[in-house]
């Protein structure tokens, strides 16, 4: 892909992320006001959780930042690690968020608490039609980005709770179940928790240089092994810079009394080879000649 292509996809991400925190903010005080007033601590909660998605798309909205002054710069290659450290940030965030909503649930089922509950399934579905918008905005640039899909699952899962909010409210306003609020919410907790642990992992994956899924290191250096002029290979690593920018570093051996010429084929034919056949685009080879032995 190239810089300028890039650049676009960063820019529009950053329209979509402002106008989703714009949103967020206006759910998250208007919730805070009607729970303050209510007396509900499932909506509180609620706000609360919409105010880490404030935070997370604010989080994501200078990542992007970043990255984009990286399509601006020459070798600006830790802006890149930007979006990368947003969401470690952002998985983090889902995993105490999801341990706290836990612990408040078990709370709930010995302290069950007695609230006006219409106002409540007001806010809660406005926050969820509101959440339920902002995550189909942002759904098209989760697909291909970690930093993004840790934001989609932000809102995505903030929908679901608000809806559960709605519904135990509305029960809890016919029938006065109060047990269903802290049920719902430990169901959102575990789903929260599960959600960032796919993020997590992802991100220490990466972060580790290990080297990326659906790449076969023993295919590779059989691959090169078999393009002419190459009679031998040797401390060879992969690695992802970003998810979507994979990177590839070996030493090669070249056959014996190659010219100036046929050196650059070779190593041209070997980047060219990883390129088509492993979606590998940033290569560093190290030719290793018979008189550098």
């Amino acid at each position: 892909m190239s810089a300028n292509c890039r650049s676009s996809d960063y820019s529009g991400r950053q329209s979509k992320l402002i106008l989703s925190v714009i949103i967020n903010l206006i759910v998250t005080i208007a919730q805070a006001v009607v729970a303050l007033l209510t007396g509900s601590l499932s909506l509180l909660s609620d706000a609360a959780h919409n105010f880490s998605d404030v935070f997370s798309l604010l989080v994501s909205f200078f990542a992007n930042k970043l990255a984009l002054e990286s399509t601006k710069q020459k070798n600006a290659v830790g802006f890149k690690r930007a979006e990368i450290l947003a969401s470690l940030i952002n998985g983090s965030l889902l995993i105490l968020m999801g341990l706290a909503l836990i612990k408040e649930a078990v709370i709930r089922f010995f302290q069950p608490l007695e609230l006006d509950s219409l106002w409540v399934v007001y806010l809660a579905l406005f926050s969820f039609f509101a959440n339920l918008f902002c995550g189909f905005l942002l759904k098209k640039d989760a697909v291909d980005s970690l930093n993004m899909k840790s934001v989609y699952y932000h809102l995505v899962s903030d929908a679901v709770s608000s809806l559960a909010v709605a519904i135990a409210a509305y029960f809890m306003y016919l029938w006065k179940v109060y047990w269903l609020d802290p049920l719902l919410t430990l169901l959102i907790a575990f789903y929260l928790v599960f959600l960032a642990y796919k993020v997590l992992k992802e991100v220490v994956w990466i972060l580790m240089h290990f080297v990326p899924k659906g790449i076969d290191l023993n295919q590779i250096e059989k691959r090169i092994l078999e393009v002419d002029g190459v009679v031998n290979i040797h401390h060879l690593h992969v690695w992802q810079l970003t998810e979507k920018e994979i990177h590839c570093q070996a030493y090669v051996d070249i056959a014996e009394d190659p010219s100036l010429s046929q050196v650059s084929a070779i190593l041209d034919n070997l980047k060219k080879t990883l390129s088509e056949e492993f979606k590998i685009d940033h290569v560093y080879l190290q030719p290793k000649l018979p008189f550098d032995k």
